[in-house]
């Protein structure tokens, strides 16, 4: 069972729209499901995050950091990531596509790795505490 602490914690309806602000056209996401996190920092939704199971990898859908807050809370939130795989069995975090320079470098910087599928990268599901 996933044990989120501060500033994490499950989205709810709510969320809708301040998880659409952190995202770069403003889209809304399409569905807040049981494995959607924010993080929340004085009332604001500040980082958000939601994927799925597929094959044996947890697939991120979303994936969305305020520019102010990717360095520090990027690692924290792909912690969570690596909870929730971990909590269903797989071995792998995946992300399909990670277009933005910056963010890429951070994934980078946290063991993630092409596949040779396109953008896709992948690391193997980092055990949590």
């Amino acid at each position: 069972m996933l044990n989120l602490h501060l500033p994490f914690r499950l989205a709810s309806p709510k969320d809708g729209s301040a998880m659409a602000d952190l995202l770069p056209d403003g889209a809304t996401p399409a569905v807040i499901g049981p494995n959607t996190v924010v993080a929340e920092e004085e009332g604001r939704v500040v980082a958000a995050m939601s994927g799925h199971a597929v094959d044996e990898s947890w697939q991120v859908d979303l994936f969305a950091v305020a520019p102010e807050h990717r360095v520090d809370l990027t690692p924290r939130l792909l912690a969570v990531a690596d909870a929730l795989a971990s909590d269903e069995g797989l071995a792998s975090v995946v992300f399909d596509d990670a277009d933005d320079d910056v963010f890429r470098a951070l994934l980078d910087q946290e063991g993630f790795r092409p596949t040779g599928r396109g953008g896709r990268l992948a690391r193997v599901v980092i055990p949590q505490g």
